[in-house]
């Protein structure tokens, strides 16, 4: 978005923040990141695209001339765009009433599920429950919801496919409310199939949903907190933001060009289909492994069982081809088979 200056200087804050591996670092991490979102709804939902003048339309009254006629105001929207501070309960109503839906942005359930500074133990209905019903439908079994029975769906991939359609912030709260709970629960094996789910969702949500104002800082918080929650038999999920960050482009120019074919509507559930249907291969191999999760190794790989090191050596092939076949321009439907006798190098485990 045009005039934003402030991504890196939030994105560096949080992350010091994060490597201080405390409570306090990590609230104020996530401070950082509910307050940046709140900010860059605001400076589109205005059109003014600059702390100054956001700062100037919803509080003209701090911004005045002192007795000798000097420019003055109390300098608080740049803190707040920066991340250096975050605003009062009172300065949230105050702009709800000017800016109608703008505290809910504050208040955004997916800052609450990334706070790992309690165990979610079993409370993670509770937060599902405040999430927009649709995603409540992909979470909960349907025909029980409808009399207000919460009781969970029985088919974890089904649920994991209509979250990624959903393609939200608040579905991707769920995603991590999921994860934490395998986590807790010692269930690694869902947990890595969880986190393999959440990074699909995670670049839709950046790519075509609100995701997309914060996209550099969310994609760095949840590489950094959330996916190493899914680590499993030595599988981790590597912490490569610029990768992400491409990803969604990559993607978003992806949807750009079939809107332009003709080949999708123009319709946002149009876009959230294709982008799904991207990830899943429908539009090619190299799309569908290219944006894939990249996996790295979280043990000594000597260490590691035949099948992780299977799965992390397909992950590298696959990745790397598709990675350089969508940087290449060169539209790639299938693997080829150089490609696939490429993985075959590494004997599947017995």
């Amino acid at each position: 978005m045009k005039g934003n200056s402030w991504q890196r200087v939030r994105l560096d804050r949080m992350l010091s923040n994060l490597v201080t591996d405390n409570s306090r670092g990590m609230k104020r991490a996530i401070a950082i990141l509910r307050t940046a979102y709140w900010y860059e709804r605001l400076r589109v939902a205005t059109d003014r695209y600059t702390a100054y003048a956001l700062g100037k339309h919803l509080q003209p009254e701090t911004y005045r001339k002192t007795a000798k006629d000097e420019a003055f105001h109390h300098n608080l929207w740049p803190k707040y765009a920066g991340g250096k501070h975050a605003p009062s309960l009172a300065m949230l109503e105050a702009i709800d009433q000017q800016v109608p839906g703008s505290k809910g942005h504050f208040r955004q359930p997916l800052f609450d599920a990334v706070d790992l500074t309690q165990t979610l133990g079993r409370d993670g209905d509770e937060l599902l429950k405040r999430l927009h019903p649709s995603v409540q439908q992909a979470v909960f079994d349907r025909s029980a919801l409808k009399h207000r029975i919460y009781r969970r769906r029985a088919h974890l991939a089904r649920t994991l496919a209509l979250l990624e359609q959903q393609g939200d912030l608040d579905a991707l709260a769920a995603g991590v409310v999921l994860l934490r709970e395998a986590n807790e629960a010692n269930a690694d094996d869902r947990a890595f199939q969880i986190g393999e789910s959440l990074y699909r969702t995670l670049v839709i949500a950046c790519t075509g949903a609100e995701g997309s104002f914060i996209r550099t800082e969310l994609g760095g918080l949840m590489l950094a907190l959330i996916l190493p929650l899914a680590t499993s038999r030595g599988r981790a999920f590597a912490p490569d933001l610029n990768r992400f960050v491409d990803s969604c482009f990559i993607l978003n120019s992806t949807i750009l060009r079939l809107e332009d074919n003709n080949q999708i509507g123009l319709a946002r559930r149009d876009s959230l289909r294709a982008m799904w249907g991207a990830l899943h291969g429908t539009y090619g191999d190299d799309l569908r492994f290219g944006l894939m999760a990249k996996l790295a190794t979280a043990a000594p790989l000597d260490t590691l069982p035949a099948r992780s090191r299977f799965d992390l050596h397909r992950n590298e092939v696959l990745t790397t081809w598709g990675w350089a076949a969508l940087r290449s321009g060169k539209v790639e439907k299938f693997v080829p088979p150089s490609v696939l006798d490429q993985i075959a190098e590494v004997p599947y485990a017995r």
